[in-house]
């Protein structure tokens, strides 16, 4: 509640700026309409820009974008404001030059006519924003522009582009198709589907630098539904231009499965989606993929390697001491997906292998002479999981002491 209170004060603020005219736009009047729960809240104004920023950052932490966009977040809630504006798209990437313009305009500039309704900010439409906000109930909301199938596409969960060149104008749009398919249960009419497909097949989105997919994608994946979303990617192939190939088909059940070890685990997701082109983003990923690559090269020299598969299997279990849960449950869905026959062997480091621990501790092995104690101790634990393995048991003290022995 203190933070509809909070918002509520903001909200009124605005009312005493005198260089814009601000209006609730877009995905907050969708979700109100829709009786869909929402932290977002986009507001548009027409006016001045850098004017406005000014006075709004005299009370709040705003920030600004080079496209006439700023953002501000009051507890839960994400505030995103965007000056009114015609945008031009002379690279074709995204990126759009802006200029003021009016609400009319801004409409014809925005992605799907669901996303057109403009209610002017005043103490009326606020009452009803932070009412619905903190009761979930609907009230009256007055809607001053929108597009003339607005309340029909809504009411009928259509997506509609207001122009055939919207996909190519901007690409982040064929994500976001994809999120509205899948988590607000929208279908494209005829056309947008149309249009929708032919700018994947040119290859739209393969002109989106890797930091902008990365941003779209983040969106759909950090969905609840992000499964569907993954699996829509593949089959429509989305994302092939951009990496020259299709990418694999999607085990629902086995990554269900896996991501137990790393729920809501955006790496574990983006490995399921993206297979081994997960490469591409390691600029995003920093340290955990490069430890993904690095064991998932030592699964394919596993895969080629014959008549030592235990001894190889304790190395690579050594290598996977630190790994995170969330790279761990990404080379277990690897694993199953590409190297079936080693499935279990993996299963086993998993359910057995890591709950194992060393029987002597660093210091313990450091008072034996011992410096290099965590290649001793890997050495151990691997030993450890090979008995299991084996079936054998656990260590004797008399293997552990030869063991020991070995890194005097």
């Amino acid at each position: 509640m203190d933070d509809i209170i909070r918002l509520r004060e903001l909200l009124m603020d605005l009312l005493q700026i005198d260089t814009a005219d601000f209006f609730f736009v877009g995905g907050l009047i969708r979700d109100m309409l829709l009786h869909r729960q929402t932290t977002d809240v986009d507001i548009a104004f027409e006016g001045d820009f850098d004017k406005t920023f000014h006075q709004l950052s005299k009370a709040y932490a705003v920030t600004a974008s080079k496209v006439s966009t700023m953002q501000l977040t009051i507890g839960r809630y994400s505030i995103d404001f965007a000056m009114m504006r015609q945008e031009i798209y002379p690279n074709a990437d995204g990126f759009p030059i802006v200029q003021p313009a009016s609400p009319k305009v801004d409409m014809q500039r925005r992605d799907f006519t669901v996303n057109t309704g403009y209610a002017l900010i005043c103490e009326e439409n606020i009452d009803a924003v932070c009412h619905y906000l903190s009761e979930m109930r609907p009230v009256g909301l007055e809607i001053a522009y929108a597009h003339t199938h607005f309340l029909r596409d809504l009411n009928n969960r259509v997506l509609a582009v207001l122009h055939p060149m919207s996909f190519e104008e901007d690409p982040t749009r064929l994500i976001r198709v994809i999120k509205y398919t899948v988590a607000n249960g929208f279908k494209m009419d005829r056309k947008t589907r149309r249009f929708f497909q032919d700018s994947v097949a040119s290859g739209a989105i393969k002109r989106l630098p890797a930091s902008r997919l990365y941003g779209a994608l983040l969106k759909v994946m950090v969905l609840p539904e992000w499964l569907d979303a993954a699996a829509f990617i593949a089959e429509k192939k989305v994302l092939a231009p951009w990496f020259n190939a299709a990418l694999p088909s999607l085990d629902v059940t086995c990554a269900k499965d896996w991501e137990k070890l790393a729920p809501n685990a955006s790496f574990y997701r983006f490995a399921v989606l993206l297979g081994d082109e997960i490469a591409c983003f390691t600029a995003h990923f920093g340290k955990r993929v490069t430890q993904y690559l690095r064991i998932s090269e030592a699964f394919e020299k596993l895969q080629r390697t014959e008549g030592s598969e235990n001894i190889y299997l304790y190395k690579l279990y050594c290598q996977m001491q630190n790994m995170p849960n969330a790279v761990l449950a990404a080379l277990g869905y690897l694993c199953a997906r590409q190297y079936s026959a080693y499935l279990p062997l993996y299963q086993f480091i998993i359910a057995e292998g890591m709950s194992i621990t060393a029987p002597l501790n660093g210091n313990e092995l450091k008072q034996r002479g011992i410096m290099n104690i965590r290649e001793a101790k890997a050495s151990l634990m691997a030993a450890q999981l090979a008995k299991r393995y084996r079936g054998d048991g656990d260590l004797t003290d008399d293997e552990i002491e030869i063991i020991i022995a070995k890194w005097r």
